[in-house]
């Protein structure tokens, strides 16, 4: 069963590492490989298989957002769309605890003032 939990960890690790690993100079190349995690992760959603998809969409993200950052005037429009998209994605796929957390109201607390006899 162990394995089975750690699995998509190790999925995404692997992307990301070869995502980190191996950048292509042409950030066309680079948006195409993004383009095709992206698509092999709707994939997988559809095959019911949401942990990998998560791993797929994560290395997608990361290229993309390297291209945002070393290549800023390549396609802005498209690498902001592209980006918006992975992100819905992520976001229906594993929603953060830390994004959907309640805010809870503070305590009420009722001043209470000294009685004064008169």
């Amino acid at each position: 069963m162990k394995f089975v939990t750690r699995t998509p960890l190790l999925v995404t690790a692997a992307l990301l590492g070869f995502a980190a690993v191996s950048p292509a100079a042409d950030p066309g190349e680079s948006y195409q490989r993004a383009h095709a995690l992206c698509d092999a992760g709707l994939k997988e959603v559809q095959a019911g298989h949401p942990d990998v998809a998560v791993g797929k969409l994560r290395a997608a993200q990361a290229l993309i957002q390297k291209i945002s950052q070393s290549q800023p005037q390549w396609q802005p429009a498209l690498v902001a769309y592209r980006l918006q998209k992975i992100e819905n994605l992520l976001k229906e796929l594993d929603p953060s605890p830390a994004l959907s957390q309640e805010v809870l109201p503070a305590p009420q607390t009722t001043a209470v003032s000294p009685e004064t006899d008169d």
